[in-house]
């Protein structure tokens, strides 16, 4: 027997077994384990399929034996139709009683509908819907990454209309599922379009939580500076806030100028944190 010396969940008492502590051990080590429960493209464009696996959700073991294909009618958590344009978080969920896995699709990151008997649940994954409420395609790994099949148009766009001062560092919200920080990924052109030269300048995009980025620490922010005389395709990853944002500016160097400053961000997939959030 070992001493309760660092209060151990798993001892009722002053003393632990050397069973009791490796057992909480090995449940701390394997909680945040994830072994298969990697989503895929199903037979139709709003199914998904779930590979067999299992998971803790903390203290709970979580199997599914063999992998199912779900639709909307099956597992989405409040009604029967996809939404449009939006990010889903992938569940497994399990009814204690009758020991029954099935998957989960909801908006929400942390407070989903659960059908009726099913306490305990997991979020493993996330997917995208397009215009048509239909399941965006693309390639799920392990390791919570998802690249989509076609990179979405760009997201947004500085100084359009060409005009100094014409799109301010702001706000700018990328196609992931929202209400958890995910990590996005990107890939960014930038260039100049009216300048002698085609001047360089930096690029900055930014997860808003770390702070605003202003004054005379901008150029320090800045995620990569596109060359003078050359334009640039760069990709790169970047966290989200909770709510699928990131900041997004450019900078000259000296002032805060956008005239003829272009960029433009196209998104390829995200990676979800899936075994961060037990």
């Amino acid at each position: 027997y070992f001493r309760n010396d660092y209060g151990l969940s798993c001892c009722s008492g002053g003393f632990c077994s050397e069973y009791e502590c490796r057992i909480w051990l090995y449940r701390r080590k394997t909680r945040k384990m994830i072994e298969g429960l990697i989503p895929a493209n199903g037979s139709t464009p709003t199914s998904l399929i779930l590979s067999a696996g299992a998971t803790y959700n903390d203290t709970v073991y979580i199997q599914l034996p063999v992998g199912s294909e779900s639709t909307p009618a099956s597992a989405l958590d409040g009604g029967t139709t996809l939404a449009i344009n939006a990010g889903y978080h992938v569940f497994v969920t399990k009814n204690p009683t009758t020991g029954d896995v099935k998957p989960l699709w909801s908006l929400s990151a942390v407070n989903p509908m659960m059908p009726p008997g099913y306490t305990q649940r997991r979020i493993i994954g996330g997917f995208l819907t397009d215009a048509s409420g239909n399941i965006r395609k693309g390639l799920w790994r392990g390791d919570g990454s998802f690249d989509l099949s076609i990179g979405l148009p760009w997201i947004m766009s500085l100084n359009v209309s060409e005009t100094p001062y014409g799109n301010p560092f702001g706000l700018y919200t990328l196609p992931v599922p929202q209400g958890l920080k995910i990590k996005a990924r990107v890939t960014v052109v930038a260039w100049d379009t009216g300048d002698a030269g085609s001047p360089g300048f930096y690029v900055i995009l930014k997860d808003p939580d770390t702070g605003p980025v202003s004054g005379t620490n901008i150029d320090n922010s800045a995620s990569f500076i596109k060359p003078a005389g050359f334009n640039i395709n760069y990709p790169l990853d970047v966290w989200t806030d909770s709510a699928g944002q990131i900041f997004i500016g450019s900078h000259d160097g000296a002032s805060p100028v956008w005239q003829h400053k272009m960029v433009h961000v196209y998104a390829l997939g995200f990676t979800h944190p899936r075994t961060e959030n037990v």
